[in-house]
């Protein structure tokens, strides 16, 4: 009985990993890896005290919670390695083959969101055909 708790304690932590749930997003600084991992731990916790939930919903809240850089890769697995035949180990290891790409749409997306960008400098250096 020690080891497994009182209910109000498993009734505790369900509550929390709920949150923990909801809330779990790509933290800024954080890798891809990093990302995978804390999410790994937090369904593997659930899955120690018999929370349930389905492949779906676990896919979904993995891809759907990454930054904006991993935007087309994300839509690439919805469109075709579906969320409901896939686990959240295969999505992380086809999204972590395409990580250089991810990388490129990152600096593309700083440079082109920078406060201090000149749009009409940037319009001056393309090429008109």
């Amino acid at each position: 009985m020690l080891l497994e708790g009182s209910e109000l304690t498993k009734e505790d932590m369900e509550s929390q990993l709920y949150d923990d749930f909801e809330h779990f997003r790509q933290n800024k600084g954080e890798t891809i890896q990093d990302y995978y991992v804390w999410f790994s731990k937090l369904i593997n916790d659930m899955r120690n005290i018999k929370m349930t939930m389905s492949r779906m919903q676990l896919n979904s809240k993995f891809i759907n919670n990454m930054f904006p850089e991993w935007g087309r890769f994300v839509t690439t697995v919805k469109l075709n390695r579906g969320l409901r035949d896939s686990n959240y180990d295969q999505l992380y290891a086809y999204l972590k083959q395409h990580l250089a790409h991810a990388n490129e749409n990152k600096m593309m997306l700083e440079r082109f969101t920078q406060p201090n960008v000149d749009h009409l400098a940037l319009m001056s250096n393309v090429s008109h055909q």
